[in-house]
């Protein structure tokens, strides 16, 4: 639970501007994220593979 809060979870909203710069750093933090949680979890030759 956050400090000063009752409730155990908050929402998260994203807007983002199709073709635009913000949309193409958001792609690469998401690639970045994908690649950094199969390794994570030990999936690395899938990401190996897809690099290809």
């Amino acid at each position: 639970m956050r400090h000063g809060h009752e409730n155990p979870e908050i929402g998260l909203y994203r807007y983002v501007v199709e073709r635009s710069f913000d949309r193409c750093m958001w792609q690469i933090v998401e690639r970045k994220a994908k690649f950094i949680s199969q390794i994570m979890r030990g999936h690395l030759d899938v990401v190996v593979a897809s690099l290809r």
